[in-house]
């Protein structure tokens, strides 16, 4: 199991399949700028009317500001969104330090405590499965897909696997578009994109579904990101939200004054509380149900990445299911799941996830 950052491949001449891939992408995209529509020229985008350009570069097309293509310490004033950049930047760090995650084989986890319980190929499809929720109908011959939130891949990897047209893998993270890249690479059927989800650069009503797991919470303002991905999709359309949901009162103040304590601290810092973190969730793990009870309190998980995960992120907000079923109601969407009885109070689960289709 390796978790450290490798160094990124060289930039290849793009391929036949490449190139097929973003003609096939051209089609769905539009100008941030003006949503003309935009015409591929081999190294970027152009628009059709306002001449704007959005570079491809390292193969993945760049919807950013230039400043969001690598990791930056220093405060860009002139983005005018600092929220933005701190995620680009522990989101991006995150995926080019984690890029294996999902993709380690089972024998291999089994070994290391760290990998346990949610890194190994068994994890990531066991993972599509419950939380991105895509069967057959989504993922027909003929299907285009968004993954909105793709980290480093492991979800586009597993519906691309299942033979839709395209897929579209997006992220604001530089390392989550690069991870993301290298590790559906072998598929044909995959595209990686750099893009905000508050601002995607597709025209209404171009995807046949969508997933976004664990994604929308992050944004700064998850319902506008829902409201944005819900705007690229046709009717009869699928969309599966999960994001983190509220638990109870005294877990949520105990969540809130530690993420106070360690949204403010470096990356680098946050990645050896991390493994104090995880360290300390196996070493009350030996002790039948100690974990658990810890948890009623405070997040803690065996495993450094879900640590990283959760404490270092920007922001994090947490939803009930009533507030997710409002999303999809506003946005034209009927409900495939049912709500629980009472959908104002929390199930006890980190999250709420639900399906609904567009009408």
């Amino acid at each position: 199991m390796s978790l450290t950052i490798r160094e990124r491949p060289a930039a290849k001449q793009a391929s036949a399949s490449q190139q097929a891939r973003m003609t096939l992408l051209q089609s769905l995209l539009q100008c941030k700028s003006c949503s003309a529509g935009l015409i591929y020229e081999q190294t970027s985008y152009v628009c059709s009317s306002c001449a704007a350009r959005y570079p491809i570069i390292d193969g993945i097309p760049r919807f950013v500001p230039a400043a969001f293509i690598e990791r930056d310490d220093a405060v860009d004033t002139t983005l005018n969104n600092d929220l933005s950049r701190k995620t680009k930047n522990y989101f991006g760090f995150e995926w080019d330090y984690f890029r294996d995650w999902g993709f380690i084989p089972d024998e291999e986890a089994a070994k290391d405590a760290r990998a346990c319980g949610g890194g190994s190929v068994s994890d990531r499809a066991r993972a599509f499965q419950s939380k991105c929720r895509m069967d057959e109908h989504d993922l027909r011959a003929e299907s285009i897909v968004l993954d909105a939130g793709c980290g480093n891949g492991r979800y586009s990897y597993e519906a691309a696997r299942r033979g839709p047209r395209l897929v579209v893998a997006v992220d604001i993270g530089y390392g989550a578009v690069t991870s993301a890249r290298d590790n559906t690479r072998d598929f044909d059927n995959v595209v990686v994109v750099q893009a905000n989800l508050h601002e995607l650069p597709f025209r209404a009503e171009v995807f046949d579904a969508c997933f976004s797991n664990g994604v929308l919470m992050h944004t700064g303002d998850a319902r506008r990101a829902f409201r944005e991905v819900a705007r690229t999709l046709r009717p009869g359309g699928s969309f599966v939200a999960h994001v983190y949901q509220h638990l109870n009162a005294r877990w949520e103040e105990n969540d809130r004054l530690l993420r106070n304590f360690t949204t403010g601290l470096s990356i680098e810092d946050n990645l050896e509380l991390a493994k104090i973190l995880s360290e300390l969730a196996r070493f009350l793990d030996r002790f039948p149900g100690a974990l658990a009870r810890a948890n009623e309190h405070l997040r803690l998980q065996c495993t450094e990445h879900h640590m990283f995960d959760w404490y270092s992120a920007p922001i994090a907000t947490h939803h009930s299911y009533a507030e997710v079923a409002v999303w999809f109601a506003e946005n034209g969407f009927a409900l495939l799941d049912s709500l629980p009885a009472n959908p104002d109070v929390p199930t006890g689960d980190w999250a709420c996830n639900l399906k609904g289709r567009k009408r």
